[in-house]
């Protein structure tokens, strides 16, 4: 009885934490999951100072996460579980440098463009502590 229970559970857990492996969570949702997969590169793996801690970003180049010229990105970290997203918001390009600092070894600062005004986007820099769930960034 113990394993008919037991076995389909793990499947079940091992299915979800390979699909995280590949699907980072808190993506944004399933809007956001085709064009993660299919119209997304990645933008560099920056590393804390003293190698502990990482965050790859990936950005959005397939028209319809693009908002006239800024790009939906995600700043993501891996885990045992698998992917994770800690920041999400609009990058002003592309491609090019990704305006990223690391202040320590888990906390770093990343800038996203916010709202339009006419004619000129508003800077917002945010701070993300990856041992603070709470100061993940979910700006759209």
């Amino acid at each position: 009885m113990r394993a008919a229970i037991g076995l389909p559970l793990v499947i079940c857990v091992t299915a979800l934490v390979s699909f995280r492996h590949v699907i980072p969570s808190g993506i944004g949702g399933a809007n956001a999951l085709i064009p993660y997969l299919a119209a997304s590169h990645d933008r560099g793996t920056f590393t804390s100072p003293g190698g502990t801690s990482s965050v790859e970003v990936v950005t959005n180049d397939g028209g319809a996460m693009q908002t006239e010229d800024k790009y939906a990105s995600w700043g993501i970290v891996r885990r045992w579980s698998g992917k994770e997203v800690v920041a999400r918001g609009y990058l002003r390009e592309s491609y090019g440098p990704v305006p990223l600092k690391w202040l320590s070894e888990t906390k770093f600062s990343i800038t996203f463009v916010t709202d339009k005004d006419e004619y000129e986007y508003t800077d917002a820099t945010v701070v993300v502590d990856l041992n603070d769930a709470s100061t993940y960034w979910t700006g759209w």
